[in-house]
């Protein structure tokens, strides 16, 4: 069995910057990317499931996100939360963010958590988010 993968250089002297991009798997998707400048990397995957609900589609972003900021020496990590898009047949097209989402700073011991709100049936909660910050030690 053979795959074609989809693969994407960009490199910007101009901005400093330098990126790649694959698709590394067709079924099921998986992309990773890895950017890179004087002050920070950013690598990660990412394979997304989708949903079809008839009047929307839910997307599952499952993967790990990294980013090094080279100047500060912090290393974070974090994993995306889930996206719906709503009235992609008729209607006023929107979209919300909700799930939880743990982001850690692998160098001093700090994890954020963070919990995105879903709309509800009123949309009290659209775009709030709710957090607290732990320290390990």
């Amino acid at each position: 069995m053979f795959f074609n993968s989809l693969k994407l250089y960009c490199s910007r002297e101009d901005l400093g910057f330098r990126l790649v991009c694959e698709q590394v798997s067709h079924h099921p998707p998986v992309s990773a990317f890895h950017a890179e400048s004087e002050d920070f990397q950013f690598y990660g995957n990412i394979h997304p499931r989708l949903k079809f609900w008839g009047k929307s589609l839910e997307i599952k972003p499952e993967g790990t996100l990294t980013v090094h900021l080279l100047k500060h020496k912090e290393v974070y990590s974090w994993t995306n939360v889930h996206c719906c898009v709503h009235n992609i047949i008729i209607g006023k097209l929107w979209f919300e963010q909700y799930g939880m989402m743990e982001i850690q700073c692998h160098t001093n011991g700090l994890t954020a958590q963070l919990n995105f709100k879903s709309a509800g049936w009123f949309g009290r909660d659209l775009h709030r988010i709710e957090g607290f910050i732990v320290d390990s030690q």
